[in-house]
């Protein structure tokens, strides 16, 4: 997801304009750190893989939310990682049960 948005940032940055560019980067540096962070809690441990899932989407929604660059541009963008989270719980649910 980081190289896909600092892709978009190169993208915005030429057709639409420096300060959309910065706010892709932006999400897109949200992303690589996020990143960094589950690989090196996947070296130190490599259980718990739902859990790192969860709290990555959470993390990324308050970072989203607590940025003003971000949620000025794209104002219910921190809305996007907390979907993602309910629907990877739906699917974790039914495949208990049905799969």
């Amino acid at each position: 997801m980081a190289i896909i948005f600092l892709i978009i940032s190169a993208i915005d940055l030429i057709l639409r304009g420096e300060h959309i560019a910065n706010v892709d980067a932006i999400i897109a540096y949200y992303f690589l750190v996020i990143g960094v962070l589950n690989l090196l809690f996947e070296y130190w441990n490599e259980s718990f893989q739902k859990l790192r899932i969860i709290v990555s989407l959470i993390l990324l929604s308050v970072l989203i939310y607590y940025t003003p660059e971000v949620t000025k541009i794209y104002p219910k963008a921190y809305y996007l990682p907390i979907i993602i989270l309910i629907l990877f719980l739906v699917y974790q649910f039914l495949r208990k049960f049905y799969i």
